[in-house]
Parts: C-alpha cells; sequence; structure tokens
C-alpha cells in the first residue's frame, strides 16, 4: 500500500480527473480500510468509516488491482491473507518485469537454482529444478530455457515446468545456440553456431504449424576467419537475423531469409568483452568493466555500422 495514503487522497480529491495520480478505484480501496497501529494506539481513517473494514471483505476487483502493483514475496504474503485472496488470486503471478531475472545453479548437481530479480532490491528464490539433473543452460527468452542434457536439445519453462522437445542434435561443438521467439510461436527458430579451422557451421531448425522441421546445416568459408573471428560468445535475434559478436568486436549476420553468413563490422583494436542484447527495437552493446572503466552500453547505428554510446 502507498505511503501516507490519506495525505495521498485528500491532495487528489479536489483535482481534476487528468491530473490524479490515483484512480476511482484506488480511491475507493483507501477510503474503505482503516489503519490501526496497536503500539501508538490510534486509527487512522481516510473518509467517514464507521467500521473496520476486514482484509477477506475487500471486492475481488480491488483484491486484483492491489496484487497486480505488489511484486514477488509481496505477492505471495498478500496472497496468504485469508482465504478469500488465496482464492482470487493465482499462484504465480503473470506480470511483465521490466528487466530480466538472473539464474544460476547452487549445487554441483544443477538441481537448485537460484532467481534474482536485480531491479527489485536482488530478491531472490531458491527453485528445485530436480527433473533438469545433468543439464545445461544454453539461452533464455521470454522465461523460457533451451537447454540440452548430452545430445538433447529441448525448451523448458521453470515456473510452470512446461517441456518443448526439438529433434535430436548434439551442440556440445557449438559455442552459440539460441532461438528467436517464444517455442510456443509458430514463427520460433532454433541456431546454433561454431567456429571450425575452415569456416564458420550453422544449424537451424524452424517450427512449422504443426511440427519442427528437419535442421538445416549451413557452411561458409572465409579466409579471414581466423583473424576476424576468433571465438563468438553471444547470438542475438533482431529484425529477422541473428547477429553475433566475438571478443574482439566483429559482428556477424546471419540472415534467416536468404540464409546468408556476412561479417558486418570488422574488428575493434580498443574492444573489450561485451554481449549483445536486444531492446525495444536497437541493438544494445553491454561491456563489463575493463581496468577500472565502468559499465558502458552502445547502440549499434546501422547506416554506418559504428557502436554509439547511450
Amino acid at each position: 500500500m502507498p505511503v501516507n495514503v490519506q495525505g495521498r487522497v485528500e491532495s487528489m480529491l479536489g483535482k481534476d480527473e487528468e491530473n490524479s495520480f490515483l484512480t476511482e478505484l484506488e480511491i475507493k480501496t483507501c477510503s474503505r480500510m482503516v489503519v490501526h497501529d496497536e503500539n501508538q494506539g490510534e486509527n487512522c481513517n481516510v473518509g467517514e468509516v464507521e467500521a473496520a473494514s476486514y482484509w477477506d471483505n475487500l471486492d475481488e476487483d480491488i483484491v486484483l488491482v492491489i496484487s497486480n502493483h505488489l511484486h514477488g514475496s509481496d505477492s505471495k504474503n498478500f496472497r496468504l491473507v485469508c482465504k478469500a485472496n488465496r482464492a482470487i488470486m493465482p499462484k504465480v503471478q503473470a506480470t511483465s518485469y521490466l528487466s530480466p531475472w538472473l539464474v544460476f545453479s547452487r549445487d554441483l548437481k544443477y538441481t537448485i537454482y537460484n532467481v534474482v530479480n536485480p531491479m527489485y532490491n536482488d530478491e531472490n528464490y531458491a527453485i528445485n529444478l530436480y527433473d533438469l539433473t545433468g543439464c545445461t543452460i544454453c539461452f533464455q527468452k521470454g522465461g523460457w530455457l533451451l537447454m540440452t542434457r548430452k545430445e538433447n536439445l529441448f525448451f523448458y519453462n521453470p515456473f510452470t515446468r512446461e517441456t518443448v522437445n526439438i529433434p535430436n542434435m548434439d551442440v556440445g561443438n557449438y559455442s552459440v545456440v539460441s532461438f528467436s521467439s517464444l517455442p510456443t510461436s509458430s514463427d520460433c527458430i532454433v541456431f546454433a553456431m561454431a567456429r571450425r579451422n575452415d569456416g564458420i557451421y550453422i544449424n537451424c531448425i524452424r517450427k512449422g504449424e504443426a511440427h519442427w522441421i528437419h535442421w538445416s546445416f549451413f557452411n561458409f568459408h572465409n579466409t579471414n576467419i581466423e583473424r576476424s573471428m576468433p571465438f563468438l560468445s553471444t547470438a542475438v535475434f533482431h529484425d529477422g537475423d541473428f547477429f553475433c559478436l566475438d571478443d574482439h568486436g566483429t559482428v556477424g549476420r546471419f540472415s534467416t531469409k536468404d540464409n546468408n553468413w556476412k561479417v558486418v563490422k570488422e574488428p575493434d583494436e580498443e574492444f573489450y568483452q561485451g554481449h549483445l542484447v536486444e531492446c525495444f527495437g536497437a541493438l544494445l552493446l553491454v561491456q563489463l568493466e575493463h581496468c577500472g572503466t565502468p559499465v558502458k552500453i552502445s547502440k549499434l547505428n546501422f547506416s554506418e555500422m559504428e557502436w554509439v554510446e547511450v
């Protein structure tokens, strides 16, 4: 609940609707609640309230409004307040977060994972994914994990425990594994890439309307490959293409339209380690701390193929 509810309501009730920070439903919520402080022995009433309203007397729509503005453990605690809240609120809140969560294993068996939200005071949860013993996370997007177990490659949702299988392919020798969109959509593409002495090797598989189409193999020879692409670290799907970045700042692009590979940005002598991120239609480069320099974020200018700091 907002701090100083009474002050907010009193300051907003006399203002026009366009400039009001409180919706009609929020004012209704505040007006029905009585906050009692047992330590100070005083009541803080909003409006004219004859008697205290208990939590289980809240309207269903009010409970949903409150729950939609709560996060993580706060939402869980609010759900446990009473039976009425538990009946109204789902166990897993389908909330859209502004920032990706971080996930890492806590034990050598890779069954206990910590999930951390860096944008909410590093709030973290422990999840027992016992069915992922011996698996490795390759890539994540939209809450789905692309995982491998020996020669098996599959999608896994850690919150719903749903699994989407992919036709087998050994990705152990591939340094980059990624996918374009959610595995539940019909346009999902899985992308795997490796650098070898004679060039770049790329494997792709597309999801059709009813099932996955077979794997497609592509080999691109490049006489300067050892100089320009010594190591591939990340791959991001952007505007119909997969973009890859190496430790020297080289940017390569694989077009899913014509299955063509091209180096679109040459190496940079002053480049240091970074990761590609697709954000609101822009391709960003996030570079970590290096020799005392802070974290640096740049956006790729496609017209000049240059990184512009943002």
